[in-house]
């Protein structure tokens, strides 16, 4: 008889052992799935943004402005969210210091990650929309950080990127290249084409020296000025 409950106990504790091993084993399943398809989301934002980048310095259109449209947050299985930010930083070529590359991360809250790259040349020049400063590349630094997106924010949320490519009017000088981030608080209507700057032609009735682009990419309108204002 106690044998027959010490086997029955045995039976009962062996199967409970079982089940608790079996939920571990789905449970640690369940959170590989999740981080398998946040680096999978996380990639492709990478890539996308990364294309985008590529497909304006390549374009043959001498005057380029492309928006970038940022999605609030990764679905991470079901119903869940993952918070992500974005930095593009521009690196220079070790082995070509004539060549560069941007090179987009997207960082989740959750630890998953991702990157992807946009290579140019010498013949295209990054500068900040805002003073036309050049961005230079420190491959020692691991890059300048350029631009860091926030998509994600739950106070003031980063909706597109805007990208602008010119090339000044006059022979010899190189393309230049001007990333911006649109923001607006959590809720608030935006609109790319009125609200982000920078633009390649100047809304109606704004001031010429409201628009540090429009001086380098539209010159020939800048009274009094008979060269781009560009960086050198």
């Amino acid at each position: 008889m106690r044998a027959q409950i010490a086997l029955w106990m045995l039976t009962k504790f062996a199967m409970v052992f079982f089940i608790i091993l079996l939920a571990v084993i789905m449970v640690s399943f369940t959170d590989t799935e999740k981080q398998a398809i946040c680096r999978t989301q996380a990639n492709a934002i990478a890539q996308s943004v990364a294309s985008t980048i590529i497909n304006v310095i390549n374009s043959p259109v001498e005057d380029e402005r492309k928006v970038f449209s940022l999605e609030p947050s990764l679905s991470v299985g079901q119903k869940q969210l993952e918070r992500y930010t974005i930095n593009i930083s521009n690196i220079v070529s070790q082995s070509n210091p004539d060549t560069g590359s941007l090179v987009v991360n997207v960082l989740t809250v959750g630890g998953c990650s991702a990157g992807a790259s946009a290579s140019y040349d010498r013949s295209l020049k990054l500068a900040d929309p805002d003073t036309l400063v050049r961005l230079w590349q420190d491959s020692r630094q691991g890059g300048q950080t350029i631009i860091e997106l926030k998509p994600s924010d739950i106070y003031v949320r980063d909706y597109y990127l805007v990208l602008a490519k010119c090339r000044p009017k006059e022979k010899a000088l190189p393309s230049y290249l001007f990333l911006r981030k649109c923001s607006a608080p959590l809720g608030q209507t935006v609109d790319p084409d009125v609200d982000c700057p920078p633009y390649l032609e100047l809304a109606s009735g704004a001031a010429l020296s409201t628009n540090p682009v429009a001086s380098c990419c539209g010159w020939e309108a800048v009274e009094g000025v008979n060269r781009p204002q560009c960086p050198n």
